[in-house]
């Protein structure tokens, strides 16, 4: 494993800490409806953070760095 590999596994180690009961419905509020789209609307977010597309999982990063993911997932009904 990578540095930047762990670097994700611990992004994505606290997200799901602390977002993990989100849906993915609320997430396609935010990110539009492709996000995650192997998946069904009621899964939530700490079921499935390891498994989401790169590019998904890189706006969750930017999204959780930046301090804006609670108010984001809160605005889309989360």
């Amino acid at each position: 494993m990578t540095a930047a590999d762990d670097q994700h596994a611990d992004k994505n180690g606290a997200i799901a800490r602390k977002y993990g009961d989100s849906e993915l419905r609320t997430l396609r509020n935010m990110y539009g409806k492709g996000f995650a789209h192997d998946f069904p609307d009621h899964a939530k977010l700490a079921e499935l953070i390891g498994r989401i597309e790169p590019s998904a999982l890189s706006r969750l990063h930017r999204d959780f760095e930046q301090g804006v993911l609670e108010r984001k997932i809160h605005a889309a009904g989360g």
